[in-house]
């Protein structure tokens, strides 16, 4: 099923000094754009907040909420970003946020569903008990 030697590699490499040197330089980078984002927002003003507020609200409920879409469409197709969003999106913590809304419109599908199969089986108990 794997092909072992490349696995062990794979784990060679993942315990490897080279590897945790990249790891650290990527929380380095991860942070610093953190803090470029934060103090972009910072900059703007009251109003120029409200307008990317509104912009960036409006796309997720188009793309989530109307549309249904994959994270993948909504940052690709709604968004109009390219595949350098699909990190960015999980480190702001926007894919916890579809993924919730996703499963919550699931589970609550599948609530209904339940309550339909139950109002069934009740009817139909109803009829198998009016007919005996």
């Amino acid at each position: 099923m794997f092909d072992e030697p490349k696995l062990n590699k794979m784990k060679e490499y993942l315990a490897s000094p080279e590897f945790a040197e990249f790891s650290r330089q990527q929380e380095e980078a991860d942070a610093r754009y953190v803090t470029e984002c934060d103090e972009y927002w910072d900059a703007l003003s009251y109003d120029e907040k409200l307008m990317v507020f509104s912009s960036v609200v409006k796309r997720i409920v188009k793309g989530d909420l109307k549309d249904r879409g994959t994270y993948r469409y909504v940052l690709y197709d709604v968004f109009g970003f390219d595949m350098d969003s699909y990190g960015i999106g999980m480190q702001c913590g926007y894919m916890d946020l579809h993924n919730s809304v996703v499963e919550k419109d699931e589970l609550e599908q599948l609530r209904r569903k339940v309550r339909e199969l139950e109002s069934l089986i009740a009817a139909q108990q109803d009829h198998k008990e009016n007919y005996k």
